[in-house]
């Protein structure tokens, strides 16, 4: 790690610093050339000043390290820098060794200015973080041997005049689902085979994961891709697999690897309002269960089979009111990444009007639990997986009493 505590200075009382390259028209390179000695350049997030003070480097400032690329193969710039001064990597009229630039997990940067990495031309590729907005004149310019280049941005940062000046088959890889908008802008012209502009050489990013809104403690949610909610924090996901029609309570059984297409209630024991869930390819097939995919227009009825919606308790006016899957008049569209509950209409009392999700200590009082089951008692209420009611258990997986039964 270099010392810049000699390169550095305060700005204000925000305890905030730049990295300088000049002060006073002098500059400051020769015992930091000395320290990097042809290695890697790791810009550290904090430094220490003479007044004792510890201060956090939020920009890298104008000509910080000008013409002096020669000297290191590698730089990493903390998260904690918003903004990458004019010219502050540029090398003019020197030949530049700096081969790679990384920048740390979390990155804020938000600004690369003009000419931030001018005449970079043993740079192979560049990664610019997603909380970019704007890309300065000439800031990748004379770049030659950048073959890849990745912006994490779903909105495409603001670029400048010749803003992109990397190798002429260059790949500008972006993330998923935002081709067209990258197309649309400006980029477009640094990374098409002809005047057309139509961005042949743009290329979506396979997504590593989904990010899931959660603006509410319940909702329903139906992903076309394969995901794995092992490890997410806050934010767990269940299947519907059965019903007690006696205490009016749904059988909920919690899943990790969740096969794409599957509709899911998903419950939020934390205070995040996004959770990001990592997609991962599974064999998983899951058990036949009782939330349907949208999307689809439902009426109450659906043949033999009746639908709820989930909602709150639309006969309870208090201010804790349940949540729970409850049945409606009017024709309802469930859109596409939503789900609903449709139960065979004959298992039904006649008097049901919807099934109440209540959960304690965080967990859902109805949560399915697996067991080795005998018989059941005279008291007990047994129904099979499609719900249907059974006068003893059978072989196989049952409903008892609300609970998983296996008979083996």
């Amino acid at each position: 790690m270099v010392d810049l505590s000699v390169y550095v200075s305060s700005i204000g009382d925000t305890r905030t610093v730049k990295v300088l390259g000049s002060v006073n028209g002098d500059y400051y390179y020769s015992a930091l050339l000395t320290k990097i000695n042809y290695g890697t350049l790791n810009l550290p997030e904090t430094v220490t000043l003479s007044d004792g003070n510890v201060y956090t480097i939020t920009a890298i400032g104008q000509q910080a390290f000008y013409n002096q690329q020669s000297a290191f193969l590698g730089i990493t710039i903390p998260a904690s820098v918003t903004c990458i001064g004019e010219w502050a990597f540029a090398c003019y009229n020197e030949s530049s060794s700096l081969e790679s630039v990384t920048f740390a997990e979390g990155s804020q940067l938000t600004t690369i200015a003009k000419g931030a990495f001018y005449g970079c031309s043993s740079l192979n590729s560049i990664v610019i973080p997603a909380s970019v907005t704007s890309i300065g004149d000439y800031a990748f310019y004379a770049c030659s041997s950048v073959s890849d280049m990745y912006v994490y941005a779903t909105t495409p940062p603001e670029l400048g005049v010749n803003s992109i000046g990397v190798a002429d088959n260059a790949v500008l890889y972006v993330p998923a689902g935002t081709k067209s908008d990258y197309v649309a802008s400006n980029w477009a012209q640094y990374f098409s085979d002809d005047e057309n502009n139509a961005g042949e050489r743009i290329v979506e990013m396979e997504a590593t994961s989904v990010t899931i809104a959660m603006t509410t403690q319940m909702t329903t949610f139906v992903c076309d891709q394969p995901l794995d909610f092992e490890g997410v924090e806050g934010l767990r996901a269940y299947t519907v697999t059965g019903f007690n029609p006696t205490t009016n309570k749904l059988v909920l059984t919690k899943q990790t690897e969740v096969p794409a297409g599957t509709a899911l209630l998903l419950y939020r024991d934390g205070d995040a309002t996004e959770y990001d869930v990592p997609i991962e390819a599974t064999d998983m097939v899951l058990a036949e269960h009782f939330l349907k995919a949208g999307p689809a227009t439902i009426e109450a009825t659906d043949g033999d089979k009746s639908n709820f919606i989930l909602t709150y308790d639309p006969t309870d006016t208090s201010d804790d009111r349940k949540i729970g899957f409850y049945t409606f008049e009017d024709t309802r569209v469930i859109p596409k990444g939503k789900a609903y509950l449709q139960i065979p209409t004959t298992s039904l009392p006649m008097s049901v009007k919807g099934f109440t999700i209540v959960f304690s200590d965080d967990e859902p009082t109805a949560i399915a639990e697996m067991a080795d089951g005998g018989e059941p008692t005279a008291e007990s209420v047994v129904y099979d997986l499609s719900g249907r009611r059974l006068l003893q258990t059978q072989r196989g997986m049952n409903i008892v009493n609300g609970k998983k039964v296996m008979v083996k």
